[in-house]
């Protein structure tokens, strides 16, 4: 399709010591998946890529972490100091977010019945609090949020935190670009009601946003999805070739047609 796709790596929070000193929890995969961007815009002319018309695409935690690249790009504060390219812009043209979680903050209160959930998210085992750094400070995602109003010790910090690995919190609305969701409403381990915070707050905000619910899907989708959000992503690029992007067309768009559900 005339497309080139980077396939990007990022430190996991299982990987404690393999980076030596340097942390495995967040916000390293943020950073690492921008350090990505700029390695990629850096030797763009040498690949032959179009670093205008970059877009994030990921699913799960890869499409937690397109949303968040798509919605804070080089908004001060979130672009790290991994990599030798710091001054190069780490921003991207769209973002693709299938079922990755939105607000950390929850992750088990968006859970309904059925479909129930396979993951306990405040548990200090859970991936959120993993991702957050309960292996180094002690404190599972309950207790940061339990201590939401508490100005005294680490909680600020860790509040802070969790904020800037929520998209729904994170995103920056002068940095935005365009993003597309798509979520299974029987998704049994991010819970579909975090692809609707995501897109409700994405709406208040003015910014361009694209909801496409999967009615009997579960984590994950058939390839019509794919191809729907192939389309979405070549008209926006188009639409950036001839004249500005969209910014609030799209917010509003919260439909599947019968011939898409799965």
């Amino acid at each position: 399709r005339g497309r080139s796709v980077a396939s990007i790596d990022y430190r996991l929070t299982g990987e404690v010591g393999r980076w030596g000193d340097e942390p495995v929890h967040w916000p390293a995969q943020r950073d690492d998946a921008k350090a990505a961007v700029r390695w990629l815009r850096v030797h763009a002319e040498e690949l032959n890529l179009d670093d205008a018309a970059f877009v994030a695409w990921g699913a799960s935690a890869g499409g937690h972490l397109a949303a968040i690249l798509s919605l804070t790009n080089d908004a001060p504060g979130t672009t790290g100091s991994v990599g030798e390219h710091t001054d190069t812009s780490s921003a991207v043209a769209l973002g693709v977010n299938f079922f990755g979680p939105t607000d950390l903050f929850a992750m088990d209160a968006d859970v309904t019945d059925p479909p129930g959930s396979a993951i306990h998210h405040d548990a200090p085992d859970s991936p959120e609090s993993m991702v957050l750094g309960v292996a180094v400070h002690g404190h599972s995602m309950a207790a940061i949020r339990e201590h939401a109003d508490d100005p005294t010790g680490a909680w600020p910090a860790l509040l802070d935190l969790a904020r800037s690995a929520s998209p729904v919190h994170a995103v920056a609305r002068e940095h935005a670009v365009p993003l597309f969701t798509a979520h299974g409403r029987r998704d049994r381990l991010i819970a579909f009601a975090q692809a609707e915070r995501l897109h409700r707050r994405l709406q208040e905000l003015r910014l361009a946003t694209t909801f496409r619910p999967v009615d009997l899907a579960g984590h994950g989708f058939g390839p019509d999805i794919h191809r729907e959000a192939i389309r979405w992503m070549d008209d926006r690029l188009r639409k950036s070739e001839t004249g500005p992007a969209t910014t609030a067309g799209d917010r509003d768009h919260q439909g599947d047609s019968p011939s898409d559900r799965r």
